[in-house]
């Protein structure tokens, strides 16, 4: 007799099928978890440094896609098409959008006046707007992107003023060793001309007789001036 029922060979198969199946889910739910995970940390590292981008290269032209219709909007330029406040909920044919947060306000919201708000929706899509809640931070940002290039403005003064100095110092070293050349070159002359003079007065000395001693005493006056000029020398070349 055929019967609709499974044998006992298939069961076992149709079995391991399913726990094959449940475990690939289960990695697959895993890999979900730690992948959603991660992003979300990404998300929160790059979250301030996304916002730094904004401020120092603010975007040219500003596009939010609206819940209503999937419609692009820009700030202030849609007249005819109304939109929800993303503070309030209320639909507006004037939003403006705030460069630091990316949320589409109303003027109520931000208590513009006519004639403000007239002026913004007037401007070009160059004019950077922030909305009051993130004014102060956007201000902070600023503020310190200041400091930070005054600080390098001062730290390239500095190196700028260090290597003037740094040449003026070398100038000065070229021109004091050349003088001390000049200089040494003038003694070393000058021990020259006093040897010179010594061996002349050599050759004059009369050693006949009965002057010996007169003679020794010459000698030993010139030996004592000689030796007098050569250390003078030495004490001027090495002070």
């Amino acid at each position: 007799m055929r019967t609709r029922g499974v044998s006992t060979e298939q069961a076992a198969a149709n079995e391991d099928e399913t726990e094959v199946n449940k475990t690939d889910l289960e990695r697959h739910d895993s890999k979900s978890k730690r992948g959603f995970k991660s992003r979300e940390k990404s998300n929160e590292k790059s979250s301030k440094l996304e916002k730094l981008k904004k401020i120092i290269s603010p975007k040219l032209i500003l596009e939010k896609t609206q819940s209503a219709g999937g419609a692009k909007s820009t700030a202030g330029k849609h007249t005819s098409i109304q939109h929800n406040c993303d503070r309030c909920d209320i639909p507006n044919s004037n939003l403006l959008g705030c460069e630091f947060c990316d949320l589409w306000l109303c003027n109520s919201c931000e208590n513009l006046n006519k004639n403000d708000l007239a002026l913004l929706t007037a401007s070009t899509n160059q004019t950077h707007w922030y909305c009051h809640e993130c004014e102060p931070q956007v201000k902070y940002i600023l503020a310190q992107s200041k400091a930070g290039i005054v600080e390098v403005a001062k730290s390239v003064a500095h190196s700028l003023q260090s290597i003037k100095k740094d040449q003026t110092q070398a100038k000065k070293s070229l021109d004091s060793v050349s003088t001390k050349v000049n200089h040494l070159q003038g003694l070393y002359e000058n021990v020259i001309q006093k040897v010179e003079t010594f061996s002349d007065s050599l050759k004059e000395i009369n050693l006949g007789k009965g002057s010996v001693e007169k003679s020794l005493k010459e000698v030993t006056q010139l030996s004592k001036s000689f030796s007098a000029v050569v250390q003078n020398s030495e004490n001027k070349i090495y002070p």
